[in-house]
């Protein structure tokens, strides 16, 4: 996997000592759901829920929370919303409900977007990320494809609150007995925009030989999509496509073959409180990325054809190594954080998801 180091940065939040967690026992065909109250240390159950169905549901704090079918690991009951975490110690069954709150910041409302970026209480590391993600599209010059939005889940402050406590009081969990959260950040219809893989004379070269993009975590490849339904190379298709021979097509320093994917992308951000001036940092970021549409622009000026454009439909998901359960890497990185990214190639480029 390619993993990439960088000095974390902290994060501007205040954690008190009060602490609302839920742990749930969940089995291969009920569940059981206890709320639990901490402070400095000290837990005691307030609450049992009754065993229900194949974690579809859970309680929280006399609540039902269905599992949502968009998002992962969440729960919802309205506008409430929980995160269940997985236990990181290996072979437990046992999760940790935190309740988190919703943000949802669409990319084609400035107002929201600027409101986004001036936040100093999320990572750092994530601010950065949406810049990056804004600015491709603003890029953009498709007019069939949706602008991007972005749904964030962040550890509650609200919840807190609803027991009067300090508005900036944060739930988190703990692990190993050090506070740790996640945000996590959910976007849909993200676009590389169209990306240059060849041009030039070396075009027909490269197109004869190019046949999908490939999908890796590091140099580990987890899959690749073709172009095109039949598996032939992209200059086949353009041949096939304007019913010319190979012979037909005489290199041109115009020649181009461009790429262009969509997709929905999650970004965990995993992060543990140092306490004093250090503070919370992230210690790690994964990945899960589902592939929805994959296009190909080709031409070639000689033949005197227009630029000859595809785009394929998917549902492919790439996830890095610790997405499910990011707490103990995140733990062991200290106030280093690691990218978790994952890549897609066609011919000699390469490109994270990031």
């Amino acid at each position: 996997m390619r993993a990439v180091f960088r000095k974390g940065s902290k994060i501007k939040i205040r954690r008190t000592g009060s602490l609302i967690l839920a742990l749930v026992m969940c089995f291969t065909m009920t569940v059981q759901a206890a709320v639990v109250s901490a402070y400095e240390g000290n837990f005691d159950e307030v609450y049992k829920a009754e065993p229900i169905d194949t974690c579809q549901e859970t309680f929280f704090r006399g609540d039902t929370y269905v599992k949502s079918e968009e998002f992962d690991d969440i729960y919802e009951d309205g506008n409430q919303y929980v995160m269940v975490i997985k236990s990181a110690d290996e072979g437990s069954t046992q999760s940790v409900i935190i309740p988190v709150d919703r943000k949802n910041v669409e990319f084609s409302n400035a107002a929201a977007v600027e409101a986004f970026m001036s936040r100093e209480n999320i990572p750092k590391e994530a601010i950065d990320s949406f810049n990056e993600k804004y600015q491709l599209y603003l890029e953009a010059d498709e007019e069939n494809i949706a602008p991007p939005a972005l749904v964030l889940f962040e550890p509650a402050e609200a919840m807190v609150n609803k027991a009067n406590g300090d508005p900036d009081q944060i739930t988190y969990y703990t692990y190993n007995g050090w506070p740790m959260m996640t945000y996590q950040f959910n976007y849909t219809n993200l676009s590389s925009n169209w990306k240059t893989i060849k041009t030039g004379t070396a075009t027909k070269d490269t197109a004869s030989l190019v046949k999908e993009v490939s999908l890796s975590l590091g140099s580990i490849l987890k899959g690749k999509l073709s172009f095109f339904s039949s598996g032939v190379s992209v200059l086949n298709a353009f041949l096939n496509h304007y019913g010319l021979t190979s012979t037909q097509v005489s290199k041109n320093v115009e020649d181009y073959f461009s790429a262009r994917l969509v997709w929905d992308q999650v970004e965990k951000y995993t992060m543990r409180d140092f306490g004093g001036l250090t503070g919370w940092q992230t210690g790690l970021v994964t990945y899960k990325v589902t592939i929805k549409r994959l296009g190909q622009e080709t031409y070639f000026a000689n033949t005197g054809k227009v630029p000859y454009l595809t785009d394929r439909t998917f549902n492919e998901e790439v996830k890095s190594d610790h997405f499910d359960n990011p707490w103990a890497t995140a733990f062991a990185n200290g106030t280093y954080t690691v990218w978790e990214y994952i890549s897609w190639s066609a011919g000699s480029v390469r490109y994270d998801f990031s």
